[in-house]
């Protein structure tokens, strides 16, 4: 009986593991700022800044930005954006 229980887990693994799996964008995940500049008509802005950390989160359709005051640890509401993205040849719009 154990070996009939046995089995049937490896077969079941086995069939398991061979499922299709959907294929991950090579963007998906978490993502950290390191060095960026805004450029507006009237000034420049230079990013993440002195005192906290840009984050980026991507997912299969979706992205969300999020900024880290790093004096406090805390997100910052006023720091979040995010919204649907397209990623077609290599160009992420």
């Amino acid at each position: 009986m154990k070996k009939i229980i046995f089995f049937s887990m490896v077969i079941s693994l086995i069939i398991l593991s061979c499922a299709q799996q959907e294929a991950k964008s090579p963007l998906e995940g978490t993502w950290q700022l390191i060095n960026g500049k805004g450029l507006l008509p009237d000034t420049t802005i230079i990013y993440p800044g002195i005192n906290g950390k840009h984050w980026k989160i991507i997912t299969k359709s979706h992205f969300a930005t999020i900024y880290q005051d790093t004096t406090s640890d805390k997100f910052l509401t006023n720091g979040f954006n995010g919204g649907t993205y397209t990623f077609i040849s290599g160009i992420y719009t």
